[in-house]
């Protein structure tokens, strides 16, 4: 259930004698908006100060007169069309109903991304301050709200839900949910979004085998059935849809829980327990706020003296009235609240509040979902309903999607407890451990679940490139291999995120491959870069083209999952290394399993390379940065200037950094690194205005950056192994000198990595397997060259951590750089073949270790 408010905040049209007269800024406004032949009509003028109301949206009106308001505009989001004065004269009174209405009749048409259109509505209002008019109010005053008493609710209920289970099936999907989603990852489908909010929710509520639940308003049974299938406890689901309540019997019986979940077919409010735990998600929005205290005193009565109880609602930041359209055509009844109306519902009873959550962006995207399948399904519905009930629907998803977007609405998640309940979790730790995130995938994803012990012939450290392109060569030789990560895959992994041909090479990886959708439809991204835009930040860019794909950019949280899913490595995820001891027959780890060699794969802040000795995050020169990467909106995607085909990357006027700018289809990332890590936040937000007054990058970018770290190879100061153990990739403080990038150095390490391992494992002594892992330290120099010694590394970088990027060890000269990056050859052959795409050097072979004859 959901609900919005289209036309709620639309400004009255005001053309009432006595009205204040438009500012001089307006009236310019106004003035440039017309043509400058005929005079605009009263109507026209009407539009005119409407669009003032609204700040100016980017969009256009069209009148039944033909004129346009306003005439002139660029990039507009879309138009509406009114059909005729009596359309537009209904709107001017009373916006909040007749919106909907004229569209839904065909009085007004709405032309463009509809969402898009209405955001740009919400936006100017709220920017204009919520301004109301005396006639407004009035209007407002006169529609009357139907009430949720016991007859009322049955009867609001049946409006909105007994219109046909099949309708809904055409567009809610399998699961039959009809709540907000929860999407683990951006890119999730909605299958697996609404497993996800599922599991979410059990686990908040902390249900255990044996328990039994309570549900106020089931739906049609998804989250009843899950609960009793996933984990283990009995369910009484409440629910006065008559078509819902039969759907989810004939699932219960279908799926062979009958025994274990009971649908009643009654109101909440004669609901019996007791019981260990109360739920509901979607419901609050009918109750109703005059009848809080009663739900209040159902939750009270349930659960007794040591309960806990869930509440997932829509809602507003402030109180507010119901849009009246929403309330006759959609939602009879319905009023989300804000979060202190809702406490109405819990603080009277003692009922403490233990954790909130606002899944505000969640909606957005299922709502999106939703609006994509209900428009694969709308000429069905037509057929069953009519034009008219096509049209309701659309503006009512589309206005929903725009009222999340802008924030008019919420989505909150109030967990809460009796007052005898001391059982509150210290962390939310146990809301993403491996098992719990396995479930938000939908299982789509399979994660291996974390055994009671075990024993490997290699245990990896780190689930990135590195350590799953080492587990995936060891694995294809015939070892046993666990891959061991704190982290849960597919992982937030912020990342510029570049690989070239040669990268794919040495992974044996087809993109033709890598592309294909998955089951649920998703797909990777996987963006052709075909040339760069290099240069000093302030100065001149240079554009190199090269008619020829030379890189990919890739979404690591997608690069990283796929590597690490392909490796046939049994995945230890959401386990972090707390515990690592040595015996003569190897490694013991977390004291549960053991190993008889280590690999440290696990980026900067890697734990094993930490036992070796490295100085993790103190002394050590590195090089920090900071990056964004989101999804643009279609607004935001038409404002960015940057090539899809073309990142941009820009250097430091000092020379001790780069900022860079990678666009991936509607995906962004933003980021800048520096050698000095002195003041990087005012470096990033200093190249971020300059983007923006380039205008390279929306002006809206996300203000919450990401920071990370990494060591450059030929100064690190970190060993590359030690008995028994070999650190790859960041780790080992792999990434290139002159661009810190690091997913090839990664890659080809793990390769010779797993080359050394598989000789070293064919030794049986321990001498003679020291020697061998001791050759992937000469491999690493043979392949990226010699580094400093531990000790000299350590001292330079003390003594200059501000160094810049060198060259082969040459620094060169501030003034000859900032001549040079504005070369067009220097650019292409030194800056983008040589420093970023080693187009030099040729691929590292995928080479398939074979394990030795014992």
């Amino acid at each position: 259930m959901m609900n919005h408010d289209p036309g709620s905040r639309l400004p009255l049209l005001r053309a009432e004698a006595g009205q204040p007269a438009a500012s001089e800024r307006d009236r310019s406004v106004v003035a440039e908006s017309r043509s400058g032949t005929a005079p605009p009509s009263i109507w026209a003028r009407l539009i005119d100060r409407l669009l003032v109301e609204l700040c100016h949206p980017p969009l256009q009106v069209e009148l039944w007169t033909g004129e346009v308001r306003p005439v002139a505009i660029e990039r507009p989001v879309g138009r509406i069309r009114i059909r005729s004065a009596r359309a537009l004269l209904r709107l001017a009174i009373d916006p909040h109903l007749q919106f909907g209405e004229c569209y839904s009749r065909g009085d007004m048409d709405l032309e463009g991304d509809l969402p898009m259109l209405l955001e740009a509505i919400y936006r100017g209002v709220w920017r204009e301050g919520g301004r109301d008019h005396w006639l407004r109010r009035l209007a407002m005053s006169l529609h009357r709200v139907r009430t949720n008493t016991l007859e009322g609710a049955r009867a609001n209920i049946h409006h909105h839900y007994d219109i046909g289970n099949a309708f809904y099936a055409g567009w809610l999907g399998p699961t039959m949910a009809y709540t907000c989603a929860y999407y683990p990852t951006p890119q999730a489908g909605l299958d697996a979004a609404q497993f996800a909010k599922m599991e979410h929710v059990c686990r908040k509520l902390r249900l255990r085998a044996g328990e039994t639940l309570v549900e106020a308003g089931c739906g049609w049974g998804s989250l009843a059935l899950h609960a009793a299938r996933h984990h283990g406890v009995r369910v009484r689901a409440f629910n006065i849809s008559r078509e819902q309540i039969a759907w989810a019997r004939e699932r219960a019986r279908a799926e062979g829980l009958e025994r274990h979940v009971e649908f009643v077919e009654d109101d909440y409010r004669n609901a019996t327990g007791p019981c260990d735990a109360f739920v509901s998600v979607g419901m609050l929005e009918h109750v109703g706020v005059e009848h809080y205290p009663e739900l209040g005193r159902v939750v009270k009565r349930l659960l007794g003296a040591n309960g806990r109880g869930l509440i997932h609602t829509i809602g507003r930041s402030r109180p507010a009235p119901m849009n009246p359209w929403i309330e006759r055509r959609i939602f009879p009844g319905a009023n989300p609240p804000s979060l202190g109306q809702l406490m109405q519902i819990l603080e009277p009873f003692e009922l403490a509040v233990t954790d909130v959550e606002n899944l505000r962006p969640h909606y957005a995207r299922t709502l999106t979902h939703w609006l994509e399948a209900f428009e694969a399904s709308s000429e069905e519905a037509a057929r069953r309903f009519d034009e008219r009930f096509v049209r309701m629907w659309r503006l009512y998803l589309a206005g929903s999607i725009a009222s999340f977007r802008t924030g008019d609405l919420q989505l909150f998640q109030v967990c809460f407890a009796t007052r005898g309940n001391d059982e509150v979790p210290w962390t939310r730790d146990f809301l993403y451990d491996a098992q719990a995130h396995a479930a938000r995938a939908g299982a789509l994803s399979p994660v291996a679940a974390v055994d009671d012990g075990g024993s490997f012939d290699v245990l990896v450290v780190g689930g990135g490139p590195a350590g799953s392109t080492c587990a995936r060569a060891l694995v294809a030789a015939g070892f046993s291999v666990a891959v061991l990560d704190k982290a849960v895959f597919p992982r937030d992994k912020v990342c510029a995120g570049w690989v070239t041909p040669q990268v794919m090479q040495t992974l044996g990886v087809d993109p033709r491959e890598y592309v294909r959708p998955a089951a649920d439809g998703t797909a990777r991204t996987l963006q052709p870069v075909t040339g760069f835009r290099t240069g000093l930040i302030g100065a001149t860019p240079v554009d190199t083209a090269y008619g020829e794909t030379v890189s990919y950019a890739i979404r690591r949280c997608e690069f990283d999952h796929y590597l690490l899913e392909r490796s046939g490595a049994q995945q230890l995820l959401g386990e972090p290394l707390r515990e690592l001891t040595r015996d003569p027959a190897g490694w013991q780890v977390n004291g549960r399993w053991r190993a008889t060699l280590l690999v440290g794969a696990g980026g900067h802040f890697c734990p094993v390379a930490k036992m070796l000795g490295a100085a993790v995050g103190s002394t050590e020169p590195a090089v920090a940065a900071q990056e964004v990467e989101y999804l643009m909106d279609a607004r935001q995607a038409a404002t960015c200037a940057v090539a899809e085909d073309r990142p941009e990357l820009y250097f430091c006027p000092d020379l001790k950094g780069y900022g860079w700018v990678v666009r991936k289809g509607d995906w962004l990332n933003v980021g800048l690194g520096r050698d000095d890590r002195q003041r990087l936040a005012a470096h990033v937000a200093a190249f971020c205005d300059w983007l923006r007054r380039e205008r390279r990058v929306p002006q809206d970018l996300p203000s919450r950056f990401h920071g990370h770290a990494y060591l450059l190879y030929p100064q690190a100061p970190r060993r590359l192994g030690a008995a028994g153990v070999l650190l790859v990739g960041d780790a080992a403080g792999l990434a290139y000198p002159q661009s810190g990038e690091g997913i090839r150095p990664a890659v080809e390490s793990g390769v010779l990595a797993a080359q050394a391992i598989v000789r070293a494992l064919a030794e049986s002594d321990p001498a003679a397997r020291e020697a061998a892992l001791a050759g992937y330290s000469v491999a690493m120099a043979a392949r990226f060259g010699a580094r400093r010694a531990p000790a000299a590394a350590a001292r330079a970088g003390a003594a200059d951590p501000a160094e810049g990027p060198a060259d082969s060890g040459t620094r060169l000269r501030a003034r000859a750089a900032r001549w040079l990056l504005a070369r067009s050859w220097f650019a292409r052959h030194v800056v983008i073949d040589r420093w970023f795409l080693h187009r030099q050097q040729a691929a590292l072979p995928e080479v398939a270790p074979t394990r030795p004859a014992q």
